[in-house]
């Protein structure tokens, strides 16, 4: 159990420590990028990484500006400084690989780290559901919802290319102002995604030991356990995917803050009701499945409802 357990806040840390380091590079490469245009200085547009052999009495000696256009709720004007070497050679400030906490840090921080906690929160689904099954004492009802958990969130994260993609198209749409092009990318992927989601139940609730026999030996004790589990979870496939594919759509729209706030939420609500339908309600493991397909059916409704009422769909 404790190395399960540290295993999966290994993995939660490395997805972290990736989508920073991922974070960082892209916005060096963001910033890095416009230094390769031209400017103007005086009355003729100079190259900014070149320089010319022969003087020119058009072009005074004073250090200039290029511009940099960002746009952020408007247009914002960035001023890099220009100066001109002994050899008469333009030169760019060198930009530090390092934060330097201006206004575009700020900007890249306000949207990057919600986005990395809720990555972060994600995988505690399984964790929290362990932890109360393993206050049954009993390893193979440990052993049975480990692998079922397993089996879905492998299936599950197969289809994790399309949120990739809605991210990506509706990002396009919003920078573009859009609204129809951004309603079109979110409705089909949810069209999308409830095919997919329809087929994966689907296999999951025809052919549950054949799925199952990939993490445990045909006739496991513990497949008692993981059967019912994964009969339960298969339901919440559809609204799982949704929230995904939600999540991705606010992204595209620069707000990480609203998804992290549903995760919240909705892992709370999965953490509270875990005990109760356990132990009181003296359900075991099928209690597990029943909360965790709550909360995703009430994130998946919070995504739906909140993407409808911002006319995201």
């Amino acid at each position: 159990m404790k190395r399960r357990a540290g295993f999966a806040t290994w993995s939660a840390w490395s997805g972290v420590a990736t989508t920073l380091l991922l974070v960082q590079t892209e916005s060096l490469v963001a910033i890095q990028q416009p230094t390769r245009q031209s400017h103007y200085r005086g009355r003729r547009r100079i190259p900014a990484l070149f320089s010319s052999s022969q003087p020119d009495s058009t072009i005074d000696d004073r250090p200039s500006t290029r511009m940099i256009e960002t746009e952020s709720n408007g247009s914002e004007m960035d001023q890099v400084a220009l100066s001109k070497g002994s050899n008469g050679v333009q030169e760019v400030a060198p930009i530090s690989s390092w934060p330097s906490f201006d206004t575009l840090d700020k900007k890249i921080s306000i949207i990057a780290l919600p986005c990395i906690a809720n990555f972060a929160i994600n995988p505690l689904v399984g964790a929290v559901d362990l932890f109360w099954i393993n206050q049954m004492k009993s390893a193979l009802a440990v052993a049975g919802q480990a692998a079922a958990n397993q089996v879905f969130s492998s299936a599950f994260w197969i289809v994790s290319v399309l949120p990739s993609v809605t991210a990506t198209l509706v990002s396009k749409a919003n920078a573009k102002g859009d609204k129809e092009e951004l309603q079109d990318a979110v409705c089909q992927a949810l069209i999308v995604g409830f095919g997919i989601s329809l087929l994966g139940s689907a296999l999951m609730l025809l052919y549950p030991e054949r799925i199952l026999s990939s993490v445990l030996k045909p006739g496991a004790n513990a497949m008692r356990y993981a059967r019912p589990y994964l009969f339960i979870r298969s339901f919440a496939f559809l609204p799982s995917l949704v929230s995904l594919i939600g999540f991705s759509a606010f992204r595209g729209t620069m707000d990480t803050s609203t998804p992290l706030k549903i995760s919240l939420c909705s892992n709370a609500l999965n953490a509270i009701l875990d005990p109760i339908l356990m132990f009181p309600l003296k359900m075991g493991v099928v209690g597990a499945a029943l909360a965790t397909l709550f909360s995703e059916i009430v994130s998946g409704g919070a995504f739906i409802f909140l993407m409808m009422k911002r006319k995201m769909m």
